[in-house]
């Protein structure tokens, strides 16, 4: 019961980090044509970017961890 508890625990961790990314994403694409073209601070574009990838990094640690916790599951499981 252990590995169950430990997945809905993170459930709503990894769907606030995937909505952080989506949203930077989302900014970024907006407005790509002032950042294609100089129109950004560069610094600020900068930060966004890392930011974005310390998030994907995390998502992907955790997204690996339940995927870990569900293959521990199935092992232990009978019908």
């Amino acid at each position: 019961m252990e590995l169950e508890d430990y997945l809905i625990e993170e459930k709503p961790t990894i769907m606030a980090i995937n909505f952080i990314s989506n949203t930077i994403n989302d900014i970024l694409e907006e407005n790509f044509y002032e950042i294609k073209n100089g129109k950004t601070d560069k610094e600020l574009l900068e930060n966004i970017m890392a930011l974005n990838f310390v998030v994907e990094i995390l998502s992907n640690y955790m997204k690996i961890n339940s995927e870990i916790a569900y293959k521990e599951i199935e092992k232990s499981y009978t019908d």
